[in-house]
């Protein structure tokens, strides 16, 4: 789940962006990386959108879920090869 948090502007008060938090086990993190190593970036994103367009206007409508790396691979990967999902997995240098 996206975190907000209230700021005062002078005269207003606006929602920022304040982290991440995982729907499962509440963790936080700051920011949208759950990494806190300098080198490394973790990233877990989970939605499902379908979207209708048409020659004057659409709409989109999105489901999502906030996993931190630690649920993602200790609890959802288990669970859906437990399901018969395969899991892919991709590994690549730069």
């Amino acid at each position: 789940m996206k975190r907000y948090k209230t700021v005062t502007v002078p005269k207003t008060k606006q929602e920022r962006f304040a982290g991440l938090r995982c729907d499962m086990c509440k963790v936080t993190c700051e920011g949208e990386d759950w990494s806190s190593e300098r080198f490394k970036e973790e990233e877990v994103k989970i939605y499902y959108r379908s979207s209708e367009t048409y020659p004057e206007g659409g709409e989109a409508k999105m489901h999502s879920v906030h996993l931190c790396p630690k649920c993602f691979m200790n609890k959802l990967v288990p669970w859906l090869e437990n399901q018969g999902a395969v899991v892919a997995f991709e590994e690549w240098d730069w």
